[in-house]
């Protein structure tokens, strides 16, 4: 009996084993260029979950997206962002029959709380150039930064992934208010940092009646027309989280 049970689990290893070098054989790990990192430069504290957004193509839909691997060099405020992907080699991929279709990606990458100071980020650009965004991160305090306001929580944050020349972008929230003696300052504050739109969901007091209770919210923001180009959505929550989502504007 024992003689068979380990039989039975050898053969499970030899077809696991086996499974796994088909796949590997079927796809190749490499690393590819992106069109640019989104983070904003100012506004986050040491206390913060900082996250920065990695947009860009793959060549075709023979590859599909891999993680985003953060590497420090010797001077620890300098991060190397290296956008890996798999491209298969079987089936159409492996006659080179699939027509070339660029296929838009996008990858939030969590570098979590991170020391006061600042940063640089190094990533391979499309053109194979190395590609370069800086940010800043202050310490926690109590004077009104963009960070140390009370901000609503915020469940989404939803714009079209494609707005054409001369429509207005709107893009939409949702969210809630957790007390009964707060409310949303309207209209939302919107920070424009170079191609990114930071919104702040600030809170006031509106009352003395400080139930806790829930309180859902929808609101629209208009952020007009802009010109052509590539920009991020960045909207702050109470969790000290933020929501990120890139759009575009198109040059038609």
């Amino acid at each position: 009996m024992k003689q068979y049970v380990a039989s039975i689990l050898a053969f499970g290893l030899t077809v696991s084993f086996a499974s796994i070098t088909a796949q590997a054989a079927s796809q190749q790990k490499i690393e590819v260029p992106v069109s640019r990192v989104f983070i904003p430069k100012e506004g986050f504290d040491d206390n913060d979950q900082i996250t920065a957004t990695v947009y860009g193509e793959l060549p075709n839909p023979c590859y599909t997206l891999g993680k985003t691997v953060v590497s420090r060099g010797t001077s620890t405020h300098k991060l190397t962002f290296k956008q890996l992907a798999y491209l298969k080699k079987d089936g159409p991929c492996g006659t080179g029959d699939l027509i070339d279709d660029p296929v838009e990606f996008s990858n939030d990458v969590m570098l979590g709380q991170i020391d006061s100071g600042f940063y640089q980020i190094e990533y391979l650009k499309s053109d194979g150039t190395e590609g370069f965004r800086d940010f800043n991160v202050g310490r926690a305090s109590p004077t009104a930064g963009i960070d140390n306001f009370d901000y609503a929580m915020i469940h989404s944050a939803d714009s079209a992934p494609f707005y054409h020349k001369n429509e207005a972008v709107r893009i939409h929230f949702k969210g809630w208010v957790q007390s009964k003696c707060y409310e949303l300052v309207k209209p939302l504050r919107v920070d424009h940092i170079d191609d990114i739109f930071v919104v702040m969901p600030i809170l006031k007091e509106s009352g003395t009646n400080c139930e806790k209770q829930n309180q859902k919210f929808v609101e629209a923001l208009d952020l007009g027309i802009l010109k052509p180009a590539t920009y991020m959505l960045h909207v702050r929550s109470r969790n000290g989280k933020a929501l990120s989502q890139v759009f575009k504007v198109l040059s038609d």
